[in-house]
């Protein structure tokens, strides 16, 4: 499978084509970040598996920025913004990654 037609399986994929799996209290694909002197482990608050072929994983929710700045982003209703990674791993590899910003305290997620 190229990583062409890997992207064009998701974008033409339905919501029942994936078994979403919320991982809050288990740890997948996780990162260690350093906040300070504190040490962080973080990882995607969503994940979910293409039913018919589940090499294919997505994982969302792992926030890269709390307080995301951005004119278009900040001038709502709501000012807050924040961004996080929207990750396509095949065979447990990562294999595309890119940021979301999540718009008007969460209303509206922009790619």
């Amino acid at each position: 499978m190229t990583l062409d037609n890997l992207i064009q399986t998701i974008r033409t994929s339905e919501g029942a084509d994936w078994l979403h799996i919320n991982s809050e209290t288990s740890f997948y694909n996780h990162r260690i970040v350093m906040k300070g002197a504190t040490v962080v482990v973080d990882n995607h608050k969503e994940f979910a598996s293409f039913k018919s072929d589940v090499q294919i994983t997505i994982g969302w929710d792992l926030i890269e920025s709390e307080d995301f700045k951005a004119i278009w982003a900040n001038n709502n209703p709501d000012s807050n913004a924040k961004s996080y990674w929207f990750e396509v791993f095949y065979n447990n590899a990562l294999v595309f990654r890119t940021l979301y910003v999540s718009v008007d305290g969460g209303r509206c997620n922009i790619p």
